[in-house]
């Protein structure tokens, strides 16, 4: 039997995950990649965009500076008196930049138009903390304690205004245009609030314990969601269903660092202990299963400090925005196109692992996984025998999950294909294991189990009169 090659260990480390478990490894060394380009301020750099021609970036000085692709500086200017909150391209001909107070509509090449100052609904001026911007829908959503606006920017006008919702750490419009997400860290309003664009509603809200940093939207029924780790100041990433409020999967328990996720296409592009990783997710009912690709390692002064980062998936650009005043930009399409590459030639060697066959030898038989009892049924406290009972596996086992349906999943040693587990609580529960091979291939599957409340007519007789006896004396 021919064993799936080294290649599929590349394309896909598979971690398993039980309802709040997950399997996960170091990731493999990944290649250095060099940066195409380096764009400076004097201060911070706090927000940049690009389209196919140009670059702009804004400052924490309030300077917005706009470059050719090749890094050339083409104009700059400084008329905004507060950090830069947000930048972005209008189209070909308009730029927008956000500050506190106030957001500038500029003519290619940077020829200022009349500002548009934050108003309450009184009129008054105030100062906003953070910012999202959607260019494809032309809206600017502004946040400041107590208060959300959506704006459109060709006419000026306030869309939707909220009140009420604590102080904002975070804003992100989903790509389809049609949500908004906000996290708020305040005391009594922790919550991520999901707000309908196109209804003008509260959607949704999430509650989190205070340790969300910011929150994004991966599709619009997924959200990304970056936190620090309880009892530590690491941050790891969440997968959570906007529908149940369920966590779908979890990344980053082993890395001592999350530095950003960016959706990209249907997966998340995770810088991680200083590597960029692609990390895809697919579902299976009470388990998810999670694939992490090391992509590259971006090269860049070890004392830069990294405070964000934004992509381009049309052309394959990534820009790491830095404390020293300094972005620099990476032409990361060349490792996509090897990664696919890679992954397309993997999909294909594991289909001709199972479909092709020596003509003189019987069809090969398809991977399965049993799971194996004793009995389905048993009087609480009801202890289950579990045999895990893998067949026709390419190549060694590498890690087991059981999930015994009352929230407790535990993870097995590769080699601990039998274990007991005690139910205390009458009940049905579905049973699950799943298991990985080292070759990439994940099967998992399911029984019932039953356990039933404890009664006396589940003892015999004379045990029934023993029992009477003792308790006459």
């Amino acid at each position: 039997m021919r064993l799936l090659p080294a290649i599929m260990l590349l394309c896909a480390a598979i971690f398993v995950h039980g309802v709040a478990s997950a399997f996960e490894e170091d990731a493999a060394t990944a290649p250095v990649l060099k940066p195409s380009l380096s764009l400076s301020h004097s201060r911070p750099i706090t927000a940049i965009d690009f389209n196919d021609r140009l670059i702009v970036s804004g400052s924490e000085d309030g300077e917005v500076k706009l470059f050719a692709r090749d890094g050339k500086l083409l104009s700059g200017f400084k008329e905004h008196i507060s950090p830069i909150l947000g930048v972005a391209f209008l189209g070909e001909e308009f730029i927008i930049s956000v500050d506190s107070t106030q957001v500038i509509l500029w003519n290619l090449p940077l020829a200022r138009r009349a500002p548009l100052k934050f108003r309450n609904e009184n009129g008054r001026n105030i100062q906003i903390n953070t910012v999202a911007i959607s260019s494809r829908f032309k809206r600017l959503a502004v946040a400041a304690p107590g208060l959300l606006q959506v704006i459109d920017l060709t006419t000026g006008d306030i869309l939707q205004s909220f009140t009420g919702i604590g102080d904002p750490r975070s804003i992100e419009i989903s790509d389809s245009g049609k949500f908004l997400c906000l996290v708020s860290g305040s005391y009594s309003h922790e919550f991520i609030y999901i707000i309908d664009l196109e209804q003008g509603t509260l959607a949704n809200k999430v509650r989190h314990d205070g340790n969300v940093r910011r929150a994004s939207f991966l599709d619009d029924s997924r959200l990304i969601v970056l936190q620090r780790k309880k009892g530590s100041q690491d941050p790891m990433l969440r997968l959570v269903d906007l529908t149940t409020q369920a966590d779908l999967a979890a990344y980053g328990q082993t890395h001592t660092s999350v530095q950003s996720a960016i959706a990209y296409a249907d997966d998340l592009m995770v810088y991680a202990d200083d590597v960029f990783e692609r990390v895809s997710f697919t579902y299976e009912p009470g388990m998810s299963f999670t694939s992490s690709y090391s992509l590259f390692k971006p090269s860049m002064p070890s004392n830069s400090g990294l405070n964000w980062s934004k992509i381009d998936g049309q052309t394959g650009l990534l820009a790491l925005l830095t404390n020293d005043g300094t972005a620099f930009l990476y032409d990361f399409g060349k490792v996509l196109e090897k990664e696919a590459a890679l992954r397309d030639r993997a999909l294909q060697m594991e289909r001709e692992f199972f479909q092709s066959k020596p003509s003189d030898e019987a069809p090969r038989p398809e991977p399965s996984l049993t799971i194996g009892v004793a009995s389905q049924e048993g009087f609480a406290p009801f202890t289950v025998s579990v045999d895990i009972e893998p067949a026709n596996l390419p190549g060694p086992v590498q890690q087991l999950a059981l999930d015994p349906g009352d929230g407790k999943p535990q993870v097995l040693h590769s080699d601990t294909l039998s274990c007991k587990y005690a139910y205390r609580q009458p009940g049905t529960y579905m049973l699950r294991a799943a298991v990985q091979t080292e070759a990439g291939v994940v099967l998992s599957n399911k029984i019932a189990i039953t356990v039933k409340p404890m009664t006396f007519e589940q003892y015999p007789k004379d045990m029934q009169q023993e029992s009477e006896k003792s308790m006459q004396q």
